[in-house]
């Protein structure tokens, strides 16, 4: 009978101990727990959440990547299509202009040459001169154009091809690690797993390259590029004759008007310009910087982790905060405990 009274005595202590005190041992509790210092914390920490969260973070990157710019491609390369074709119409027709000019040339060149040139002929070379100068600047100029849009489309092409080998890598990677129990269960695993997210982060740092040299310019010049095709190159450069041949294709593909015939048809809806629904189907610069923003994702994840180990962890309103909220979960955990033992 004593020893049963003294072991509920004991359960009775430990029950009153248990809500102030914690820990191991037998009294439960008592002193200061170690803190951790900031080189333990950046080997061991620092690695195992990079390793499981610039996987996934930079999985998900990819596939967004791979989204947007197949939804573009299928929305915006009626608007490529047919400003190649038109640029390829204008340009043929300049260059016809040109043989012209330089036929005319040739001729006053001749003439010359055997003295029997009248003041005329030589007054209509001078001014043919500068002109064919001028479409030879043209013509280099819409080269610029076609070759913008081409130059687009291809490298829309070439990173989706990569998202693509970029998320046949993170599957390869996510099956490896199941098959070995997991990224800490082998050395192996790990080197592997190390691999495949060096290989995804040099994809991303590739497509960001290619975002910054190659997309953004070009994005940024669409805008100006399609308003100097609509009212300088197709009106001023092309012949009246052979103008609605080009124009034509522009307005039944976007239901627009190169020129709206009054102002009150414009503010009725009747008719449309075609500058801005041409505008609107083009490569945007936002959706640019919104792709740069996502391939940079996982490197500021990587940036930020380094960042609050070093620094923002213990800066003291954010140290007060996890303190407290480290508070809240003790004592919840507490509660939890003493229902259970009053169960």
């Amino acid at each position: 009978m004593e020893e049963t009274n003294s072991q509920t005595q004991k359960q009775q202590i430990q029950r009153q101990l248990s809500p102030t005190h914690s820990g191991s041992g037998g009294l439960r509790g008592g002193g200061i727990r170690p803190r951790l210092s900031i080189r333990d914390e950046t080997l061991v920490n620092f690695g195992k959440k990079l390793e499981s969260r610039i996987g996934p973070i930079s999985f998900f990157c990819l596939i967004t990547i791979a989204t947007v710019l197949i939804i573009n491609t299928i929305y915006h390369e009626s608007a490529n299509g047919t400003l190649v074709e038109l640029i390829e119409g204008i340009l043929k027709e300049i260059l016809e202009l040109q043989k012209l000019s330089n036929g005319t040339l040739s001729t006053e060149g001749n003439e010359s040459i055997s003295k029997e040139t009248s003041l005329t002929t030589k007054s209509t070379a001078d001014s043919l001169r500068p002109i064919v100068l001028r479409r030879t600047e043209q013509i280099s100029e819409l080269n610029l154009y076609k070759e913008r849009f081409h130059e687009t489309d291809q490298k829309i092409i070439l990173i989706i091809l990569i998202c693509i080998l970029g998320i046949l890598l993170s599957i390869a990677g996510i099956i490896i690690c199941r098959r070995r129990g997991g990224i800490q269960a082998s050395k192996s695993s790990r080197i592997a797993y190390g691999m495949i997210l060096a290989v995804i982060c040099l994809l991303l740092i590739i497509q960001l390259f290619m975002f910054i040299i190659t997309l953004l310019p070009n994005a940024f010049a669409f805008h100006s590029l399609v308003d100097k095709l609509l009212d300088f190159y197709l009106t001023s450069e092309v012949p009246e004759d052979k103008r609605k041949a080009l124009s034509d294709p522009i307005e039944n593909n976007f239901g627009c008007k190169l020129k709206v015939e009054h102002q009150l048809l414009e503010q009725m809806g009747i008719q449309e310009p075609c500058a801005p629904k041409i505008k609107d189907r083009l490569l945007a610069p936002y959706i640019v910087l919104f792709l740069i923003l996502i391939a940079l994702s996982p490197f500021l994840y990587i940036i930020f982790i380094i960042i609050w180990l070093k620094k923002l962890k213990n800066v003291k309103p954010i140290l007060n905060a996890r303190q407290k909220v480290a508070a809240s979960n003790e004592a919840r955990m507490r509660r939890f405990k003493e229902k259970i033992e009053n169960i």
